[in-house]
C-alpha cells in the first residue's frame, strides 16, 4: 500500500496544500457520492469516485483524497483520476496525491502525477514516479508516464510507448463493428497521443528521425497522425519524398490526403520530382479532400508539376466537383504562368496541351466560376502576346456568360499595349448587350487609344511591330537557361519584365544576370515604359549613376558590360527618341560615358524635343561630358549662346559650355 512514513523526503515537494475543512460538504451531490464512497462494493465506490470528478467542484476533492487510502486499486485508480480531472480545484488533496506517488499500483501513480501537473508541480520532481511507472505491463501506463516524462528523459526512449499507444487507439477508433462509446474514447485518446508526439518532436532530437521512419513502413489508421508528426523535425530525414509518395498510394484516405498536404512544403525541383507521379495518380481519388490536397500540391509547386499537364486537362472535364473542376483551372494557370522561372520550352508544352481543355471549359462548362477561372489560366499562359490577346477578344466576344466576357477584358486590360492589336474588336463591345460590359469596353478602349497616343505636345516615334517590340529569345545554350532559373528560384524571383525592370533599377548584377540566362531579352521593350530597352531602365534611375558618387560603382560597370556582351543596342530609342547614352549624359561619369561610346553609342542622336547627349550633360552640369567632348560632340553656335545666357550667372555651367564649344 502507501508508504507514506518516508513520502516527503523521497519525493522532495513542499507539501504546502490546507487540510480539507471539517465537516459535511454543502454540495447534496457531494454529500451523496462521499457516502457512497463508504459502500462495501468496490464497483459502487469507483463509481462514486469517477461522479465526483465530474462535479468539477472543490469540495469534491476532499472525499476524493480520502478514497485514495481505499484498499482498492480500482478505487484508488478512479480518485486520482478524478482529481486529475478537477484540475486546479483538486489542490486540497494535493498533500494525498503526493503520498500517492508512492503506490503500490502504477495506474494510481501516473494519474496521480497527472493530477500534480495539473496543480503546477514541476514536472521534474514527478520524473522519478513516472519512470518507475515505464515498467508496467499495461500499455496506458506506459503511455500516460512516457506523456509525463517529455522532456524530462530522453525522447528516443519514449517514443516506443507513445507510438504503440496512438498505434492501438487508432485501431479502435477506426473498428465500426465496436460500440459507438469504446471509439469515442480511443479517438479521445488518439488526440491526446497525438499531442504527445508532437510535444516529443518538438524536442528537436535527432534520434527520432530513424524510428519514426521506421514506423511509416506500416499500414494503418496512425500513419497520417505519425507522418504529420515528423513532418515538424527541425531536419527531415533521408527519404522524407519518397515517405510522402509512400503515404498518397496508402489504402488510409487520410494518410493520402496527408501526404498530399505536406508535399507543398518540399517544392525544390529534385523534391517534386519525387513525389509527383504518385500526386498526379491521385487525382482521380475516389475521396473528394484527397483531391483537393493534391490540387493545392500541383498549384503550389507550379511549373515544377508540368508532367501533370495532361492528366489536369483531362480532369477539367472528368471532375464532378464544380469546386474542385475551378481548382482544376486555376491550377492549369499556375502550372503554365509564362512568368515563372521555369524553362520556356516546358511552358510552351504546358500552353499546348492546357489551352484546348480551358477552352473547352470556357465554351462548353455549366458553372459559370468554372468558365471564368478557365479565362484566368488562358491569360497566363506562355502564348505569344499577339495570339493570346486575340483569343481573350474572341472570348469576350462570343461568350454569353457577362461575368466571363467581363473577365477576358480585365484580362486584356491588364495586359495594357499588348492589347493593342485588338482595340478595334474591344470597341466593337461598347454595343455589347450587357450595360456592364459595354461599359467596360468603353473604359478599356479609351484608356488603350490615350496610351497609344502618348502624352500630349511630345511627338513620338510609330510604334514597332509587335516582333520587334518583343523580340524572340534565343537560348542557345540550355545548361545557362538551367542556372539562371535555378538562381531565380531561390531567389523567389518571377520570369518577366517586372523583375527585370527592378533589377536594373537595383542595379543587381547577379539577378540581371539571371534574368539574361533564363530568357529575357537585352533588347526588351518595355511597353509601359516609353519602350525602353534595359540600357535605357539602367541609366535612367538613380542606383546606377549619381553625380555625387564618384567614380562611378563596380556594379553599374559591371551590368553594363553584361548587357553589351549580350547583344544590347547601345542606340535604341525609346518612344520619344531618347537613347540609353543621353540618360548616362546626364549623371554619369566619363568612364561610363566612353563605354558607351565605344560600344557604337551616337552623340548625335536628338530626341523628340531636339536634344542631343551633350545638351543634356550641361543642362544637368554633369562632369562626363568629358568623354563626349573627346568624341567630338560639340554645341550649335545657337544654341550655345542660349546655354550662355541661360547660365551667365553659374560659372560652373559656363565652363561647361565653353568645353562644348571649343574647336576640335
Amino acid at each position: 500500500m502507501l508508504k507514506k512514513a518516508t513520502l516527503a523526503l523521497t519525493v522532495g515537494i513542499c507539501l504546502s496544500a490546507t487540510p480539507p475543512p471539517a465537516g459535511e460538504a454543502a454540495d447534496p451531490a457531494v454529500q451523496r457520492l462521499s457516502k457512497q464512497l463508504a459502500s462495501r462494493k468496490a464497483a459502487d465506490r469507483v463509481e462514486a469516485a469517477q461522479g465526483l470528478g465530474r462535479l468539477a467542484t472543490e469540495e469534491a476533492a476532499a472525499p476524493l483524497a480520502a478514497a485514495l487510502s481505499d484498499a482498492d486499486r480500482a478505487v484508488r485508480a478512479a480518485a486520482a483520476s478524478a482529481l486529475w480531472r478537477l484540475g486546479e480545484k483538486a489542490w486540497p488533496a494535493k498533500d494525498t496525491l503526493v503520498a500517492a506517488l508512492e503506490d503500490d499500483d502504477l495506474e494510481v501513480v501516473v494519474l496521480a502525477a497527472g493530477a500534480l501537473e495539473s496543480l503546477d508541480v514541476d514536472p521534474a520532481r514527478l520524473a522519478p514516479a513516472r519512470g518507475r511507472a515505464l515498467s508496467s505491463p499495461d500499455l496506458r501506463i506506459r503511455f500516460e508516464a512516457a506523456r509525463g516524462l517529455v522532456g524530462q528523459q530522453s525522447a528516443t526512449s519514449l517514443l516506443p510507448h507513445i507510438l504503440d499507444f496512438l498505434e492501438r487507439e487508432a485501431e479502435r477508433g477506426a473498428d465500426t463493428s465496436a460500440e459507438f462509446r469504446a471509439r469515442e474514447a480511443a479517438r479521445d485518446n488518439v488526440k491526446r497521443a497525438e499531442r504527445a508526439l508532437a510535444r516529443l518532436v518538438a524536442t528537436a532530437d535527432r534520434g527520432l528521425a530513424q524510428p519514426l521512419m521506421a514506423r511509416l513502413g506500416k499500414d494503418g489508421p496512425a500513419q497520417a497522425s505519425i507522418l504529420e508528426a515528423a513532418s515538424a523535425m527541425p531536419e527531415l530525414p533521408e527519404g522524407w519524398d519518397a515517405a510522402l509518395a509512400r503515404g498518397m498510394g496508402s489504402a488510409n484516405a487520410r494518410m493520402r490526403g496527408a501526404a498530399a498536404g505536406l508535399a507543398v512544403r518540399r517544392l525544390q525541383p529534385e523534391q517534386v520530382a519525387v513525389w509527383l507521379p504518385a500526386a498526379t495518380r491521385l487525382l482521380g481519388d475516389p475521396d473528394e479532400g484527397v483531391r483537393g490536397s493534391v490540387l493545392l500540391a500541383l498549384r503550389s509547386a507550379a511549373g515544377l508539376a508540368a508532367s501533370a499537364t495532361p492528366t489536369l486537362a483531362a480532369r477539367l472535364a472528368a471532375e464532378p466537383d464544380s469546386n474542385l473542376r475551378q481548382r482544376v483551372a486555376e491550377v492549369l494557370g499556375a502550372v503554365g504562368d509564362r512568368n515563372q522561372p521555369v524553362a520556356a520550352s516546358v511552358k510552351a508544352e504546358v500552353a499546348a496541351t492546357a489551352r484546348p481543355a480551358l477552352e473547352r471549359a470556357v465554351a462548353q462548362d455549366g458553372d459559370s466560376m468554372v468558365r471564368r477561372e478557365a479565362v484566368k489560366s488562358l491569360d497566363l499562359l506562355a502564348l505569344p502576346a499577339e495570339e493570346a490577346v486575340t483569343l481573350l477578344a474572341r472570348i469576350a466576344q462570343q461568350s454569353r456568360d457577362d461575368e466571363v466576357a467581363w473577365q477576358a477584358l480585365q484580362a486584356l486590360r491588364n495586359r495594357g499595349r499588348e492589347a493593342a492589336p485588338v482595340l478595334a474588336a474591344i470597341k466593337e463591345l461598347r454595343g455589347h448587350g450587357s450595360p456592364q460590359v459595354a461599359d467596360y469596353a468603353s473604359t478599356i478602349a479609351r484608356e488603350l487609344e490615350s496610351d497609344l497616343a502618348g502624352p500630349p505636345g511630345v511627338a513620338r516615334r510609330p510604334a514597332q511591330p509587335a516582333a520587334e517590340a518583343r523580340p524572340k529569345v534565343t537560348r542557345a545554350d540550355p545548361a545557362a537557361e538551367a542556372r539562371g532559373l535555378a538562381v531565380l528560384r531561390q531567389r523567389g524571383v518571377q520570369l518577366n519584365e517586372s523583375a527585370f525592370q527592378e533589377a536594373l533599377m537595383a542595379v543587381d548584377v547577379e539577378l540581371v544576370g539571371a534574368l539574361l540566362d533564363a530568357g529575357m531579352s537585352p533588347g526588351h521593350s518595355f511597353a509601359e515604359i516609353n519602350a525602353r530597352q534595359p540600357l535605357h531602365l539602367l541609366f535612367f534611375f538613380p542606383a546606377a549613376c549619381s553625380s555625387a558618387v564618384r567614380p562611378t560603382p563596380a556594379a553599374t560597370h559591371a551590368v553594363l558590360d553584361l548587357l553589351l556582351e549580350r547583344g544590347a543596342d547601345p542606340n535604341a530609342q525609346d518612344e520619344t527618341g531618347n537613347t540609353p547614352l543621353m540618360f548616362a549624359a546626364d549623371k554619369c561619369d566619363a568612364a561610363v560615358i566612353g563605354k558607351l561610346l565605344k560600344a557604337g553609342a551616337k552623340h548625335d542622336t536628338r530626341n523628340a524635343m531636339g536634344m542631343a547627349a551633350l545638351e543634356m550633360a550641361i543642362w544637368s552640369g554633369n562632369d562626363g561630358l568629358q568623354a563626349l567632348i573627346d568624341a567630338g560632340a560639340r554645341l550649335k553656335p545657337e544654341i550655345a549662346a542660349a546655354y550662355t545666357e541661360a547660365y551667365k550667372n553659374n560659372p560652373q555651367a559656363l565652363e561647361l559650355i565653353r568645353k562644348a564649344t571649343a574647336k576640335k
